[in-house]
């Protein structure tokens, strides 16, 4: 269940996509966060686990040695890790380029973009729909829009 933080920001996602794909805009960029199969979740939570090993690890030894400075660094940076690594959710990144007729995807676990061109077969996920979405205003937006993209781009939704 999302929280209304959640919600708010799908809603405003969802109607900023379709606003700016109504106004012809040549690149339309969004993130949707897709649940991780299990055995990421699994993967990510060990890399967690040996990430804090390790920072915790370092922080003992930079204590003995007196370096606050080193701590601070490998705390922050296992943080950083753990934050990324731990959670449920992978955001996806998409970038429809309108001109170049193209799409660009993907997360932050991987450094690097892959690209999909129009007419080409795809399937893109499906616009996630606030919770508290009970008069049906934004599954009827998610449907445009996603009728939209797909007769523009010939990419098809999951659902």
């Amino acid at each position: 269940m999302n929280s209304t933080h959640q919600n708010k920001q799908l809603a405003e996602t969802l109607s900023r996509v379709l606003s700016e794909w109504n106004s012809g805009k040549e690149k339309i960029r969004y993130t949707i966060d897709i649940p991780k199969s299990k055995w990421d979740f699994i993967f990510d939570m060990v890399t967690c686990i040996i990430w804090g090993s390790f920072g915790l690890g370092a922080f003992v030894l930079a204590l003995k040695q007196h370096l606050l400075f080193p701590v601070g660094i490998v705390t922050f940076l296992c943080g950083i890790v753990v934050y990324v690594f731990a959670r449920k959710n992978a955001p996806y990144t998409y970038i429809i380029n309108r001109k170049k007729k193209r799409l660009y995807w993907g997360t932050y676990g991987r450094r690097r973009y892959w690209q999909q061109n129009y007419g080409e077969p795809f399937s893109l996920p499906t616009f996630r729909l606030p919770d508290d979405d009970y008069s049906g205003k934004y599954a009827r937006m998610r449907e445009k829009l996603q009728a939209q993209i797909t007769d523009e781009t010939g990419w098809t939704f999951e659902n």
